[in-house]
């Protein structure tokens, strides 16, 4: 499902105003947790497949989840944060995956007012006015579940792999659309500097200007050349 304009707005302010020197933040970080029924089994994946205290128990099951925004921040740990722009969004029976060392819900101003009672109380809080972030609650450090860094380090590794490689696409398709403008560009001049050429070449009076037309054959070969190896390159883009 794409994500709301004002979702969108939270998630690069918060990458904008949390990253700083020892940060890294990402979106959308995937890692797996152990669930037993409706309820996270709040122990290490290793620990659920092979104690058999969880061996036999109905309904368990692996689940991959996928976190809003994840922050590892060398003084305090990792950093989970949930994005939620409306009230039917906050009481939503979404999994909410907080399992770091602090965790935030990220919302509107207005909408912060009006379920501020309903957070809980170990879970902290930004609110958002169209501009900044401001921390209106502080989230209480909790315990990670054993294995849990494992899983946060790789899902962190995978996303911002993903993350460059966005980039990388989004400046190779930025390169390639203003190389296709200098072509274009090209193009015209070309067009208009064989016209020239044409008309000096058929130019009935004396005497001929033979220097200009040399002058403009050099530069239609050079510009000739340009837009070829232009269009090879985009070719092979």
């Amino acid at each position: 499902m794409p994500k709301s304009e004002l979702t969108l707005k939270i998630e690069r302010q918060a990458i904008k105003q949390f990253s700083k020197f020892g940060v890294f933040i990402c979106p959308e970080v995937t890692f797996e947790r152990a669930w037993i029924k409706e309820e996270p089994a709040n122990v290490s994946i290793n620990e659920f497949n092979f104690n058999p205290k969880y061996t036999q128990v109905e309904g368990k099951y692996i689940r991959t989840e996928i976190l809003d925004l994840l922050e590892s921040n060398s003084q305090k740990g990792w950093i989970c944060y949930e994005i939620k722009i409306s009230k039917s969004d906050f009481r939503s029976k979404a999994i909410k995956s907080f399992v770091g060392n602090y965790n935030y819900y990220l919302m509107p101003n207005d909408l912060y007012e009006q379920v501020k009672n309903e957070i809980p109380r170990e879970i902290g809080a930004y609110s958002y006015d169209g501009k900044i972030l401001k921390l209106v609650k502080k989230a209480k450090r909790q315990k990670l579940i054993d294995d849990m860094d494992k899983q946060l380090s790789n899902g962190m590794i995978r996303s911002l792999s993903r993350e460059r490689d966005k980039e990388f696409e989004k400046a190779k398709n930025l390169c390639s659309k203003n190389i296709k403008e200098y072509i274009s560009k090209l193009e015209q001049e070309i067009e208009e500097k064989s016209e020239k050429l044409w008309n000096l070449k058929h130019y009935s009076g004396f005497p001929i200007p033979e220097e200009e037309i040399k002058e403009l054959n050099i530069e239609l070969d050079v510009l000739t050349d340009i837009e070829k190896e232009l269009k090879n390159r985009i070719i092979n883009f």
